[in-house]
């Protein structure tokens, strides 16, 4: 059954229902003649804020012992500063589009009730939009107990998705001109798309505050879920694309407290030879003139790292017979600076090119996400960790 629709032309607003309507701001006739109602999730959501105004309410239906949840989105009132863009996504080749004006704060909220009782539940988004008429923000049902905000109801540009049972950011979508963003929590994966072809993302994470992982742990800790995985295949996410041969590699990524982590396994490393296995990390300026070359790390599997301008050191390494572990603080701050690529060069030989394994096509660079929460050794592996907020009253996002 598709959502019910209805608008009040004196706000622009837009309620969605899941199961029935109930907006304290909707009207059927002339603002002068119809006071709006006192709404008892209103008086609980805005808790003594005299400028805050219920906008919208997706409620569901009750469950069997007459428990009801709404999606309750309220605003705050007038227009104030923009502090800034929103993304919660820390796209950094994104162009910033929403810090040159006032802007509309909003809060999204899931609340409970039981007869006349109302229970002010977990705060899911607090934004501030920049839409230029003040319009409320888009709330759609996705079934499933999911839900979709988008911050500009007259764009889709940007969306946020939202599980409620328990209430956990899902999915966040960035679109503009020729160019998606796209970056799912469930999986830790993320990938930008240009023209088709699909890079996938980079992550940030949080590896706790006792140094562990960063002084050595990252030697017997495998990168696992927290990281970016590259082996040439595509699913729900880019897994990047193989240049050339097939592959019988792949690599992972991983960006912490201004490290870059990189793993890579093999069936057969090569580190001797006319020709031996390779991670080529290339940079360019991101207003780098059509002539203008990029620059090239090169990492051995040996241990043996070469700068674009071919100063060699030795940089820490765990290898075993099918993997190698590298540890690689110098190269952090210029992925964090500028477009980069990353290619595997594989040889099964020693003396020719078997295959080459890549983040992607050059128009596209990895992006770089900051993740949320954290991630922790679990199995020998990091694996993500969902925190959700000690607070109700702090947002999931941003």
């Amino acid at each position: 059954m598709p959502p019910a629709v209805s608008a009040a032309a004196r706000t622009g607003l837009v309620c969605v229902s899941l199961g029935a309507v109930a907006c304290s701001r909707c009207t059927s006739g002339p603002p002068d003649t119809l006071a709006p109602p006192i709404d008892p999730v209103e008086a609980i959501v805005c808790a003594a804020r005299p400028e805050c105004r219920l906008e919208s309410k997706l409620e569901e239906n009750p469950t069997a012992d007459g428990t009801r949840e709404a999606v309750v989105l309220v605003s705050l009132g007038k227009a104030g500063p923009h502090p800034g863009p929103l993304w919660i996504v820390n796209w950094r080749d994104v162009p910033q589009q929403r810090g040159d004006s006032a802007c509309f704060p909003w809060e999204l909220w899931l609340t409970r009730s039981k007869g006349a009782s109302v229970e002010r539940g977990q705060l899911l988004i607090s934004d501030c939009t920049s839409d230029i008429h003040g319009r409320a923000p888009r709330v759609v049902d996705l079934g499933g107990g999911r839900i979709r905000y988008a911050p500009e109801p007259s764009s889709d540009g940007y969306s946020i998705d939202v599980a409620l049972d328990p209430p956990s950011l899902q999915r966040e979508t960035l679109v503009y001109p020729g160019r998606e963003l796209t970056l799912d929590w469930e999986s830790f994966r993320g990938q930008a798309c240009y023209r088709g072809t699909c890079t996938p993302a980079l992550p940030e994470v949080n590896l706790g505050h006792d140094g562990v992982f960063a002084r050595g742990g990252w030697k017997s800790t495998a990168l696992g879920d927290c990281s970016m995985l590259v082996d040439g295949t595509t699913g729900g996410m880019s897994h990047g694309v193989v240049l050339d041969g097939k592959a019988t590699a792949a690599f992972r990524l991983l960006l912490s407290d201004e490290t870059l982590y990189v793993e890579v396994t093999d069936d057969h490393f090569v580190t001797e030879g006319a020709v031996v296995d390779t991670l080529d990390l290339g940079r360019w300026r991101r207003e780098a003139k059509p002539d203008e070359r990029a620059r090239h790390e090169r990492l051995r599997m040996d241990g043996q790292l070469s700068d674009w301008r071919g100063k060699v050191i030795t940089v820490d390494m765990s290898a075993t017979p099918t993997s190698r572990r590298f540890a690689l603080p110098a190269t952090a701050q210029w992925i964090l600076d500028e477009e980069w690529e990353a290619t595997y060069e594989d040889t099964d030989d020693g003396r020719t090119l078997a295959a080459r394994l890549s983040t992607g096509p050059h128009e596209m660079p990895p992006p770089v996400f900051t993740a949320p929460g954290m991630c922790a050794v679990e199995g020998g592996a990091l694996r993500p960790v969902r925190i959700r907020p000690l607070d109700s009253g702090t947002a999931l996002a941003p």
